[in-house]
């Protein structure tokens, strides 16, 4: 592309372009052209409206949706005093075990398997044999 038609390409995207640059562009047939073969196409990509629906759309998400670091460090922060405020206050015996409020232990004879729930005679049996083999063959 000629470096004196980059200047047709920044007055078709809405930049500030140097007057006589333009006029000298666009004094040339190939520059008038191109200027109207950009303007075709700058007009054609604007009236789609899947794209021109696409390029109003934020590139972010919106606030609510981010997570803030000074929110996370801040619910941090809290927890922790929090946990340290209550581990403060509470007396040290409630931390340890006491002799009185240790828990019995009883044993409960679990209910054999048969009884809750039978279990059909089997059908066939098969028996499983196993061998070492000094061979190291690894099969029969």
């Amino acid at each position: 592309m000629d470096p004196h038609l980059e200047v047709i390409d920044a007055f078709v995207d809405g930049e500030r372009v140097d007057p006589a640059a333009l006029k000298h562009a666009l004094s040339d047939p190939a520059g008038r052209d191109y200027f109207v073969d950009v303007w075709m196409l700058r007009e054609v990509v604007q009236h789609d409206p899947e794209i021109a629906v696409a390029s109003r759309r934020p590139v972010a998400p919106p606030p609510q949706q981010r997570a803030r670091p000074w929110m996370v460090a801040a619910a941090l922060v809290a927890g922790l005093a929090g946990g340290y405020l209550v581990g403060s206050r509470l007396p040290a015996s409630s931390f340890s075990a006491s002799p009185a409020t240790v828990a019995t232990t009883t044993t409960v004879r679990p209910t054999p398997a048969k009884d809750v729930f039978p279990a059909p005679p089997p059908t066939r049996v098969i028996q499983l044999e196993f061998r070492v083999d000094s061979n190291g063959s690894g099969g029969d």
